[in-house]
């Protein structure tokens, strides 16, 4: 099955379902997903690549969002003067 079938049945999806996109992003909704579901439950940013097929970890930071809340809860503290 090649990309633009999958975005042929993905956009039919969601018409039926009554939820209306932009032109060329239904199948991207599904890839930004997995990615941010990914590296929210502890993947790599490698990882998510090799799953997505990109060549650059660039690429994957603009699907993969992070659940920022999460990430505060696990940081250090910051060494320098708070500001």
């Amino acid at each position: 099955m090649t990309s633009g079938a999958v975005g042929v049945i993905v956009r039919h999806a969601f018409t039926h379902a009554g939820i209306v996109v932009p032109p060329g992003v239904a199948s991207h909704i599904f890839r930004h997903t997995v990615a941010s579901r990914m590296v929210n439950h502890g993947a790599s940013f490698k990882d998510v690549a090799d799953v997505l097929g990109h060549q650059s970890i660039a690429t994957t930071g603009i699907y993969a969002k992070l659940d920022l809340e999460a990430l505060a809860a696990v940081a250090l503290p910051w060494g320098g003067e708070a500001q």
